[in-house]
């Protein structure tokens, strides 16, 4: 990157692999059939061969590369004012972590300043630059739930040691904002193209779940629609702002996955349906080629836009399957990942049977409920034949009912026992040994004081509406 006097000079070099890669060969049918890369603690299955993924189309320091550089110049308030395509080769100079240019950003590690005092200056102006995007991007209303992900640490016997919330640093939003602006640079330039591609949609959400949801936090004192707002008028600003106002809860983590499970899952299609999420009405894939085929059908198309090199269009039909096939290669591999995540929880919790740890209710079903341990990570059942004394459930399932003193409500802090493990169903069995005293509505309670005593009130009688009987155990 590089400062200019109108503005900023952001150039993003994607590894060619379209260049290695020769359409319907026995190389691009394994990798279509793969579909994407999957990543597990102790290693990855690769969509391609590590001899391209990590060898010839992985950008080492120091050595030649053949990429597909996305060339963007931006004013000083962050508007795009140009983009421009091209094969280049390129060297790169340093392999740097999150970690290492999170710290030279902080200003916290000298040594680390001294090893990479050549780009210094530009990783300061990288900053700068990516937080005009981010604003630009909140401005927009594009919803950012910053969820962590599950770190797994294996000692050296490939052991689980120990589970945790990975941080997420402003260094990976930082080049999240890079990857987005090459991303829509792109999607722009195709769609002037009219050219048939896989979009990367994210429809709107089902109007019973934002109304399911709306109903729940309106219990709290914070709900996600305004007055005389429907459920069909939900826009992603509306998101932003409720995750905005619960930022320094305590049951921030909490309220955002519910918002996450209310929405659908982004997918690709030939149909443009637009990105809720990321408030943007034309986008796909164009940068992780190395991962996901999707972004490797886009290198092809946009060199055959730019007249580089020439590749068969892709039939709507044939794209259409496609799509398909990739969305669901997708969630397999989710799948796979959330699993082999539950396969070391339970090995290491075998360490923890019998002891206690301080849990979130983080759902509640006629079956039971669930709480998440935070450090080591996990989220295990409490069945119903355990809650003795708790004999009914809300409307909404977001409160376990027994007398108006004993209630167990979504996000109540309470302390849990691990009690068994069940391999075959990948679940931790938890018992409840007591409830913390501190209830979902409590907790907020302290954070929103610019509620009247009457708007209290309310939300206090609304929530006793929706406290009917549903279930009885």
């Amino acid at each position: 990157m590089k400062k200019t006097g109108s503005g900023y000079q952001l150039w993003v070099a994607i590894a060619d692999v379209s260049h290695y890669v020769e359409p319907l060969s026995e190389l691009d049918l394994s990798a279509y059939q793969r579909g994407t890369s999957v990543y597990f603690p102790s290693g990855a299955i690769p969509m391609l061969p590590e001899r391209i993924s990590a060898g010839i189309a992985s950008l080492k320091p120091d050595q030649k590369r053949l990429a597909m550089v996305a060339e963007m110049l931006f004013d000083h308030s962050g508007n795009q004012v140009s983009e421009r395509f091209y094969p280049a080769v390129i060297k790169s100079r340093f392999r740097m972590n999150y970690d290492e240019v999170q710290k030279i950003l902080d200003q916290k590690s000298q040594n680390l300043a001294r090893r990479y005092k050549a780009i210094l200056p530009m990783l300061f102006e990288m900053k700068e630059l990516a937080e005009i995007l981010y604003k630009r991007r909140r401005q927009r209303g594009a919803i950012d739930l910053d969820l962590p992900e599950a770190k797994v640490v294996l000692n050296e016997k490939g052991e689980p040691v120990d589970i945790y919330p990975y941080p997420r640093f402003f260094s990976h939003r930082m080049i999240e904002e890079f990857m987005l602006s090459a991303n829509q640079s792109v999607a722009r330039f195709l769609a002037e193209k009219k050219l048939s591609f896989p979009y990367r949609i994210h429809e709107r959400p089902e109007p019973a779940k934002i109304r399911e949801l709306n109903l729940f936090l309106s219990a709290l004192g914070v709900p996600l629609l305004k007055k005389k707002q429907s459920p069909e008028q939900i826009q992603p600003k509306d998101f932003q702002h409720l995750l905005d106002r619960i930022a320094e809860s305590p049951l921030s983590s909490l309220i955002s996955y519910l918002a996450l499970r209310s929405m659908t899952q982004a997918k690709y299609s030939i149909e443009n349906k637009g990105q809720f999420g990321l408030a943007l009405s034309d986008y796909w894939h164009f940068t992780s080629p190395i991962r996901r085929y999707p972004d490797l059908m886009v290198h092809r198309i946009l060199k055959s836009a730019l007249g580089f090199e020439a590749y068969e269009s892709f039939a709507p039909e044939p794209l259409k399957i496609a799509s398909e096939h990739c969305s669901e290669r997708e969630r397999a591999s989710q799948e796979a990942e959330r699993e082999m995540i539950m396969v070391y929880q339970l090995e290491l919790f075998k360490r923890y049977l019998g002891q206690d740890f301080p849990a979130i209710v983080s759902g509640i079903t006629n079956f039971g409920i669930f709480a998440m341990i935070e450090r080591p990570l996990a989220e295990g059942l409490i069945p119903s034949y355990e809650l003795s004394g708790y004999r009914y459930l809300d409307k909404l399932h977001t409160a376990m009912i027994g007398s108006p003193k004993s209630e167990i409500h979504l996000g109540d802090q309470i302390l849990v026992r691990v009690h068994s493990l069940n391999p075959e169903q990948r679940q931790i069995q938890f018992c409840l040994i007591k409830s913390l005293k501190c209830s979902i509505s409590q907790s907020l309670a302290s954070y929103f004081p610019e509620q009247s005593k009457r708007e209290r009130f309310r939300r206090k009688k609304f929530r006793r509406g929706i406290r009917g009987v549903r279930r009885r155990f």
